[in-house]
């Protein structure tokens, strides 16, 4: 007996427990099913136009010197004294004198060039006397026909004459050599470099600074093939004069100088396959504008080059472009993409000349789902504009 209760008691609570479960889900609540509706995005739009976009097209560049010269001694000598401005960096006028070479030995050929040439004048007159009695003396011997030149002594009147060309000559060489041992300016500019000082020896072709002029400043800047087709190049073919090209603002930090694309490169650069134009900037180193330091050589720019202008074209904002050359438009509450042609981009614009409506709603705020035919509500132009001027303060 103990054995059969052994054996059917756990079956026994196993079949109680189940009836229980049963009962329990019987009587439980039934949950409420709920669907899930989808959120319909809000979007902001902009009205779109169109109108007129003139191109800037933005370089950079190094600022050159118009005229940079090596300035040498002509003639040996000690520098005997120097300009108090001879210094790096110091301005100078056409003519000033920037060195002196001891002259002594100039002025003492000169002296001696001079005694020369008159030496060879008196030598002149005296062949021109003997000549003249040569011919005298003929005609009272009586001779027969016409004397030759041996006997008027033309030869000597020759000789003497082409002495006198070859003092002259010296004598001028002489002076030009004096000359020389004062160092000019040969035009209005800047020391970029000195070379010598007082007692220092010197023979022709020394360095003796390294000059540049102040009058203007070339920047050249690389623009390739896409910035090109924008700009009108002051392309100059032979015997022609050359066309007015266009205006460009040169700018270091918050300063700024007007230049004029004064002519192109020769060439198109073989590794980059660019093509350099050159800004002339006049007057670089004048106080025309309070605050505004020089235009230094060796200075790195940035460049604005006013390039053609683009007529009947839609700007957008650059965040409303989708991947390359897409955009979503609102048309019937319903979203669309559409495909554009842009001929200009700038960091936050860009400009349309194809595949889009002055009546197309454009997408410009971001939107995280974006299939095609998918609801969206247009955002009210109220708020659109509070959300504007948020970002905006932020």
């Amino acid at each position: 007996m103990m054995k059969i209760i052994k054996i059917l008691g756990p079956i026994i609570v196993i079949g109680i427990g189940i009836a229980v479960m049963k009962g329990m889900m019987a009587t439980a609540p039934k949950a409420e099913r709920h669907e899930k509706k989808q959120a319909i995005p809000v979007v902001e739009v902009m009205q779109l136009k169109v109108t007129d976009y003139p191109i800037v097209i933005k370089s950079y560049g190094t600022v050159e010197p118009s005229t940079q010269t090596t300035v040498v001694a002509e003639v040996s000598g000690k520098i005997i004294s120097r300009a108090k401005y001879f210094n790096d960096g110091e301005y100078f006028r056409k003519n000033d004198i920037f060195l002196k070479i001891d002259p002594r030995d100039y002025q003492s050929a000169v002296t001696i060039a001079e005694s020369e040439l008159a030496r060879q004048r008196v030598k002149l007159q005296q062949e021109k006397a003997q000549a003249e009695q040569a011919l005298i003396d003929w005609k009272e011997l009586g001779g027969d026909g016409e004397p030759n030149d041996l006997a008027l002594r033309k030869p000597q009147l020759a000789s003497a004459k082409a002495d006198i060309a070859g003092a002259q000559a010296k004598l001028k060489q002489s002076k030009t050599n004096l000359e020389r041992t004062k160092i000019h300016a040969p035009y209005d500019g800047r020391f970029l470099e000195t070379l010598v000082d007082i007692g220092q020896y010197v023979t022709p072709a020394t360095p003796v600074a390294k000059i540049y002029a102040t009058d203007y400043v070339e920047i050249k800047l690389p623009l390739d093939d896409k910035q090109l087709t924008f700009l009108s190049l002051p392309e100059q073919f032979a015997g022609e004069k050359r066309p007015p090209g266009a205006k460009v603002i040169i700018s270091k930090g918050e300063h700024r100088w007007v230049g004029e694309i004064v002519r192109s490169a020769g060439a198109i650069d073989s590794q980059s396959r660019q093509q350099f134009v050159i800004v002339k900037v006049d007057n670089p180193y004048s106080r025309s504008t309070p605050g505004r330091p020089p235009l230094k050589i060796g200075l790195f720019v940035d460049a604005q080059i006013a390039g053609k202008s683009l007529t009947n074209v839609i700007v957008i904002p650059r965040a409303a472009l989708r991947e390359e050359d897409s955009v979503l438009l609102v048309v019937d509450n319903k979203l669309t993409r559409r495909d554009i042609k842009i001929v200009w981009r700038t960091e936050n614009k860009v400009v349309v000349s194809g595949g889009l409506q002055v009546e197309d709603q454009l997408i410009t705020s971001p939107i995280s789902y974006a299939a095609e035919g998918s609801k969206v509500t247009i955002k009210p132009a109220e708020s659109a504009m509070e959300t504007t001027k948020a970002s905006t303060q932020l």
